[in-house]
């Protein structure tokens, strides 16, 4: 358990651990660095992947805010299901 904890505390936003992505190992600029990082999923470098959970959130937020403009903005929970089509 602790070293999950370890673990996850040294995850940043993008998934990857962060006392590797700051690493001079990592920096482009490193001639002898041992690795890099490449945006995107494999085979598609450059691109972004989408959360479709995230973008049902966004819709969600911005139909609920634009049909009730003076709702107080903080503290909701936008809860995400998964459905059959």
């Amino acid at each position: 358990m602790i070293a999950l904890a370890a673990y996850e505390d040294d995850l940043g936003p993008h998934g990857q651990l962060m006392s590797e992505a700051t690493s001079p190992e990592a920096d482009p600029a490193n001639r002898k660095g041992r690795y890099k990082y490449v945006a995107g999923p494999k085979g598609a470098d450059g691109l972004p992947v989408t959360d479709y959970a995230a973008a049902a959130v966004a819709r969600a937020q911005k139909q609920f805010y634009d049909t009730y403009p003076d709702a107080p903005r903080d503290g909701h929970i936008w809860v995400v299901r998964k459905v059959n089509r």
